[in-house]
């Protein structure tokens, strides 16, 4: 508690505290989550690939390798004529064969959305207020989408060190909560933010009705920090 010091100056009063003290606010909570749905895709320029030979192409989207359903899923565009697909064209997996090798043509390509294109993005933040984050159990959050965590973005107020550990257990069985990081935890070191989607070793499957648990293993000089989750529906 701040000592304060009475000071009298007729005819009014001043108090002063000599050391505000620290706050704390301790609010956990879940952020508005971000969801992309039902966005078309633009596939990545093939022309610079056309040599009148060959015929079969790869299909990238942001340079990243794409598996079309089927043909239909796909509008084609070469020298400005729409193909009909199953004729000009046909698909495998991430690749796209032509009926006739195109010759230094232009092209154009969108991948129609899908349910395998839908993504969202859950978000839970831990503030301390003025007050530096202690380590331990800093809440839960249940899940209300089934899908497989793709990657993880950890952003923090200033530069410091933390390492998070996120735990999960079905609805049943809560609150028996088991880590999904496998050893390879979020963390920062001497950072205010770290993104990773190397997440061989995490159980990365959830399940509508799941529960998440954070637990602050370790942290130096943070009060606040915030973590997504990407989620690939």
């Amino acid at each position: 508690m701040s000592d304060y010091q009475v000071t009298l100056n007729q005819p009014s009063y001043l108090v002063t505290g000599e050391n505000p003290d620290l706050y704390r606010v301790g609010i956990d909570y879940q952020s508005p989550p971000k969801s992309i749905q039902y966005q078309n895709l633009i596939i990545d320029d093939l022309s610079g690939q056309f040599d009148c030979i060959k015929k079969t192409f790869d299909i990238r989207i942001g340079g990243i390798l794409y598996n079309a359903l089927n043909d239909q899923q796909l509008i084609i565009s070469i020298n400005n004529i729409i193909l009909q697909p199953g004729v000009g064209y046909s698909v495998s997996g991430n690749q796209i064969t032509f009926a006739t090798a195109p010759c230094n043509v232009p092209f154009f390509g969108i991948a129609l959305a899908n349910t395998a294109d839908l993504t969202r993005t859950i978000n839970y933040v831990v503030d301390y207020g003025s007050s530096a984050i202690t380590i331990g159990d800093k809440g839960c959050l249940a899940i209300d989408v089934t899908g497989v965590i793709e990657s993880w973005v950890l952003v923090a107020d200033k530069i410091g060190s933390l390492v998070l550990d996120i735990k999960k257990s079905s609805y049943a069985d809560y609150p028996n909560v088991t880590t999904i990081c496998g050893g390879n935890r979020p963390s920062l070191v001497t950072q205010n933010k770290n993104t990773s989607d190397n997440l061989s070793a995490w159980n990365k499957v959830l399940n509508a009705g799941d529960i998440l648990n954070y637990n602050v293993i370790s942290a130096a000089g943070i009060n606040k920090f915030s973590i997504a989750l990407k989620i690939k529906l």
